[in-house]
Formats: C-alpha cells, structure tokens, sequence
C-alpha cells in the first residue's frame, strides 16, 4: 500500500473517530432539587442544606450559597452541607444550590428561607421603670436551665439571642420584680412563662415620666361615704395610664401628675354598706395643667340603676363595671360585693360621659372562684366557666396536674410573706405556662447566682414559697401563652374578654369536688393539724 493510501485511511479513521466524540459528548445537564430546609422555614443555630442530584452520566459536585455566599461543596451524595445561620443577620435569604456534572453541565435550584436567631426583642420606655423598681429578664430553654439574663433600664432595649443547644422554637422566660419600699420593707415579684415563642415586647412608658404639670382636686363628704379617684393620660402610642387611689377621710385632696394630653379624671362616692343608694360621680374630661378643682356635693351625679342580676344558689358575687369614655379610655366605675344570703345585683352606670360598658362578673363558693369579663351589662343569664383540676404532683421544683375543660394557660401560684414590727418581706411566684391536652407539667425555672447573692429575700427565703393556688384562663381572641404575652406587651394593648377560674386548695368543699391533692400533701395537712 502506497504511502498516499496510507495517509488517506488514515484521514477517513481520524474522521470516523472525532464523528463518535461528537456523538458520546455529555450535554445532558443535571436535575436538582432542594429537599432541606423546606420552603419559608425559619431557622435558627446549625442548619443543615440538602439537595438531591439525578444525572446521566456521573455528578462531579454540588455547590451550596446563601445568596451570593459560597457555603460550601459536598461531592458525595447524600449532597447536604451545615452552616451557623448565627454568622448571619436575622432575616430572609435566597438559599441556591449549583449541581455540575462530569462535563462540568451546571443547573441550579432556590429556595427562600428565614434566619431567626433572636429569641426575644424587649423595647423599654423612656419612663417605663419606677425609682424603687428594679426589673431583671431571664432567658432558658424549655428545661429550665438558665441561658441568659440582664436588668433592665429605662430607654434601653434588650435583645436575647439563641444559645447553643436551645434546638426547640420554644423557650422559658422570666420577669424578676423588686420593689423597695423602706430598708425593712421589700417585695419580690417573679412572673415565671414557660413554652414561650420568639417575639417583640413594647414596655411602654408609664408611672414616672417628664410630667408636664400638676392639677388639684378637693372634694367634700361625709364619713359614712368611701371616695374613689381615678385617672388617665393618654400617651402617644395610646398606652392608658391609670392612677386609682381610694380615700377614706371626709375632706379629701389629690394631686394628680399630668404627663401627656389629653388627662381626664373620675371621682365617685358611695355609701358604706348601702347597697339601695347609688354611686355618685363627677367626670372631668379635660384636666388642665395647674388647674385647681374643688368639688361640692352637688357637683356629684347620681348614677341610674343598671340591672338586676338573680345570683345562682349558695354563691357570692364580686362585679367590676367599667365605662369607656370618648377618649377610648376605661375607668372603674362601680365594684359591688354581694355576700350568700343575697338574691340579686344592681349595678350602676353613669346618666352621661361614657359611650360605651364592660364588666367583670366574679362567682364564689368558698374558696373556689370563677371570673368572666365582657362587653356590655352583665344579663341575668349567664355561663361561667367549668373545670377540674387535680394535682398529681408539687413541690419546689415541679408541678403537674390534669384539667378537664378548655383552657389557653394555667397559672401556678406560690408565695411567702414575713411580717414584723419593723416591716413586711413578700415574695410571690406565678408560674403561667400553655395547657397541652388537658395536663400541665411545670419544672421551675432556675435562678441565676447574681439575682440570688444580689437580693437576700430571694437567696434566704426562695425555697420557703408555698402553693397558694391554680388559675385556669381562657382569653377570646387567644389560643397560647404566646398570644397572650404578645398582646399585654403591645403597646395598644387593651384588656382582652376572658373567662378564668381560680382554685384555692384550702377549703374543703372546694377541695373535695374540684381540686385534688396528692395523697402526701393530704397526710402532710393532716400531721400540721389542718382539716382535711
């Protein structure tokens, strides 16, 4: 074969080969699909990124970015790469994966995500805290131990962010109160929530601002009268600020801060266990700075009878009535008590000066105590709450119990009181936590070593609380602790209709046929001598 043949053949060979290249040449690109976090998720600490690659022919790597930042590759499936989401700012992100294959063939998937590493953003107000109030917040996970904690102060906000290991979306939080009255006299109040979702609080300013001015008032009656005062500034975010002080003498004066406008003030009367007169009242919508304001008796209106309520058998009544001004202000009117042997109610409502009522309707039987706040006047009819509720345990470190009943949250109370010569020492405890199919478990927030050494009441006396009661609430509008705390920390916060139940476990009737104790509580009352 000559040399030409040669090279001929050799040219079709080369052609026949590079014709086959062409045709096995990979242009199929891979498929990609994200299968971790799911769509507008929020997450929060270690998140892991998953994505699922199908290719032809072989995949090479993947590629995983959180908007343009490159977190990483994985070229080994199961493809799925971890990032610290606390390295980011709290908010919304493109999360991208980029899948190429053998012939470096690329496609792409998104997917949007939310970043929320803050547990709880708490704005305090300029004015918010008091000179003889201190404030701290505490921040645990949902075992109670301690995972952050700051005192608060006035204009300063605080956020929390999430520690590592608080894996659940739920979390603990608690409010320490302590109030100085004298060197001998303190009070501690702590407000314990439990399975609490991240969220804002708005502490508005109230109590002690920049007061504008003052006004006076002076009013005149006679001793077998008792003298009510309230009143109410509106502030810019509509946060109501209510001063209620009861007067006892015949000649009364108040000086009443005026910190923002419009100021309003409500002044009644009523006659000492004389349930036939009705409440008299002045209303002063406008109360001008440095203003001076005396009442006479009669200045005071009567109010007219509102309506007659037929108590059920062998129960007490407790009601509030409360009227709404133009101002979309509520002030208590009236509070009326009537004792067993009474058959009805008559409430009162003012001739003029209030648009609008709403009530709060207390039943008793010993020391068990159902309450419902609504709109309007309270009927003649009505449904008050029902529950049962039996402790299974208690003591210093946990609380359980099963309800029967629907329920937003329970409240869990305990308290110590010390009183002497020189002063009183109080501590109370609420413990408020979400009803989970009709039980309640409660393991106690710890309390951290610097409020513990810092307050000596809490450091001697913490352990010395005793159970005192249960509350059982159900709010209109609310279906968690969450809402609730969501709404009394807003800053239109207005005071919601509820219906709650309050068991005191120290009566026998009540006792018997809605609360049980554990049989150990039971024999402990028996061996300190109390009635079982």
């Amino acid at each position: 074969m000559s040399m030409k043949h040669i090279g001929y053949y050799a040219l079709v060979l080369s052609c026949l080969i590079a014709s086959c290249e062409d045709e096995m040449r990979d242009t199929e690109v891979p498929t990609v699909r994200i299968i971790s976090p799911a769509a507008d998720t929020k997450l929060w600490l270690e998140v892991t990124a998953a994505a699922e690659v199908i290719d032809d022919q072989s995949v090479s790597r993947v590629e995983f970015y959180l908007n343009d930042d490159l977190l990483g590759e994985d070229t080994e499936a199961p493809y799925e790469l971890k990032f610290n989401s606390k390295k980011y700012e709290d908010g919304k992100y493109t999360l991208k994966t980029v899948a190429y294959d053998g012939a470096n063939n690329q496609s792409s998937a998104t997917r949007e995500i939310e970043i929320f590493n803050t547990l709880l953003e708490v704005n305090v107000g300029e004015s918010y805290l008091s000179d003889d109030l201190e404030k701290w917040l505490v921040i645990a996970n949902t075992q109670g131990k301690v995972t952050d904690y700051a005192m608060m102060e006035n204009g300063k906000n605080i956020n929390f962010k999430r520690s590592e290991g608080m894996e659940s979306e739920e979390f603990h939080t608690m409010i320490i109160d302590r109030y100085l009255f004298s060197s001998q006299s303190e009070y501690i109040n702590i407000n314990e929530y439990h399975g609490v979702l991240p969220s804002i609080w708005t502490l508005s300013s109230s109590g002690k601002g920049d007061s504008l001015g003052t006004a006076k008032i002076t009013y005149t009656y006679g001793n077998e009268y008792r003298m009510n005062i309230s009143s109410h500034n509106i502030s810019e975010s509509n946060w109501n600020n209510n001063y209620y002080v009861e007067f006892d003498s015949m000649i009364s004066r108040a000086t009443l801060t005026i910190e923002k406008k419009p100021a309003s003030v409500f002044v009644n009367v009523v006659k000492r266990n004389d349930n036939n007169e009705p409440p008299q009242y002045v209303f002063i919508k406008d109360l001008a700075i440095g203003s001076e304001h005396t009442l006479s008796q009669k200045e005071f209106i009567s109010m007219k009878v509102g309506q007659t309520t037929i108590l059920p058998e062998n129960k007490s009544l407790s009601i509030n009535v409360y009227g709404v001004s133009d101002e979309e202000i509520e002030y208590q009117l009236y509070y009326n008590f009537l004792n067993k042997e009474a058959t009805n109610l008559i409430t009162y409502i003012p001739e003029n000066g209030f648009k609008d009522y709403s009530y709060r309707l207390g039943l008793s039987l010993d020391q068990y105590h159902s309450y419902k706040f609504d709109k309007g006047l309270p009927s003649s009819t009505y449904t008050m709450p029902q529950f049962n509720l039996e402790i299974t345990d208690i003591s210093l470190e946990s609380f359980s119990t099963t309800i029967e009943g629907e329920a937003d949250f329970s409240t869990i109370v305990w308290k110590y009181n010390e009183y002497d010569e020189l002063g009183h020492r109080d501590m109370h405890r609420y413990v408020y936590t979400n009803v989970d199919e009709g039980k309640v478990e409660v393991k106690f927030t710890e309390i951290p070593t610097e409020i513990l050494k810092k307050y000596p009441l809490l450091q001697n006396h913490h352990n010395d609380v005793t159970y005192t009661h249960s509350s059982i609430n159900n709010y209109e509008g609310i279906s968690s602790l969450s809402d609730y705390l969501n709404l009394i920390y807003s800053p239109n916060y207005k005071t919601p209709y509820y219906e709650n139940i309050t068991i005191y476990p120290d009566n026998s009737n009540a006792r018997l046929s809605k609360v049980k104790l554990p049989k150990h509580l039971q024999e402990e009352k028996i061996r300190r001598g109390e009635t079982w």
